[in-house]
């Protein structure tokens, strides 16, 4: 078991301890990681236990194909005023809608679900994709269409369903997020990335998560600033367990704190970027 702690310049000591929840105490610096929830914890129901709209408002009484659920919850979501969007327990199959190619981050007809700003998507039930149905450089949830997204949180299980369903997909990708959370649910069996937060992206968290068998990159940053990184669970991830990929343009003060790997190929990989804290992280390989 070993730990890894670094301050980069820019940045007081005091203000990183601080951010990174470590608190002087009378015997020296200590710290307390929250508990990360049991997988099997219905763990979207943590955010609230109201129902909200629900895609099986949409659907019909017999189980749904792929391409109903999809349907009903791409509507749950664009019709709800409240932003309340809840999925009841059970496993959903999802599949790539139709939509244009975005340069860089998705391939054309590659995403599943696009949310929008001020959505809470949560509760028990697991989106699944559909065999045979992975498209490429795509994901479960993403704004496909790269527009500037704000105070989205998302507290659900994902399952890539990799082996079955191919392609090249990730669990989450936010592009020009502000304000986002991804937090107290579970991804895995990703053929890419858990998730990926891009482009002018700002003040977004990972909080509390459990990733587990990711093709290439659990948690990425491209470009983002103000990023909390915390209290999440990464195993038997193909590359790096989290990532800051910067290409040498402006990444501030992102904090990646209390997060826990295990059988992952490496750790924290801090790419052409810096002015970020890591502090109280564990890797056991």
């Amino acid at each position: 078991m070993t730990k890894k702690n670094a301050v980069s310049d820019g940045i007081t000591r005091r203000a990183a301890l601080a951010i990174a929840g470590v608190v002087p105490v009378a015997h020296g610096m200590q710290s307390t990681p929250r508990p990360i929830p049991p997988l099997a914890e219905p763990v979207g129901d943590r955010w609230t236990r109201a129902r909200g709209i629900s895609p099986t408002d949409f659907l019909p009484d017999t189980p749904p194909s792929a391409a109903q659920f999809t349907a009903a919850l791409q509507q749950a979501i664009d019709r709800s005023t409240t932003g309340e969007v809840y999925i009841p327990a059970g496993i959903w199959p999802v599949e790539p809608q139709g939509h244009p190619a975005l340069p860089g981050t998705f391939g054309t007809n590659s995403v599943c679900i696009r949310p929008k700003s001020n959505l809470h998507l949560h509760g028990p039930g697991t989106l699944r994709l559909a065999d045979s149905k992975g498209g490429g450089s795509g994901a479960i949830i993403g704004n496909w269409d790269g527009k500037p997204i704000e105070n989205v949180r998302i507290a659900c299980q994902i399952d890539g369903n990799a082996t079955a369903a191919g392609g090249t997909m990730s669990g989450i990708v936010l592009v020009n997020a502000r304000d986002c959370t991804i937090a107290g649910g579970a991804i895995r069996n990703m053929s890419f990335n858990g998730v990926q937060i891009a482009r002018s992206s700002t003040g977004c968290s990972v909080d509390g998560m459990r990733f587990d068998q990711i093709g290439y990159i659990g948690i990425q940053l491209q470009h983002a600033a103000n990023a909390i990184i915390s209290n999440n669970n990464l195993t038997d991830i193909g590359n790096n367990a989290i990532d800051l990929e910067s290409n040498n343009q402006v990444q501030g003060q992102n904090v990646i704190s209390n997060n826990i790997c295990s059988g992952c190929a490496s750790f924290v990989f801090l790419e052409s970027g810096g002015n970020s804290i890591v502090s109280e992280n564990n890797a056991n390989n």
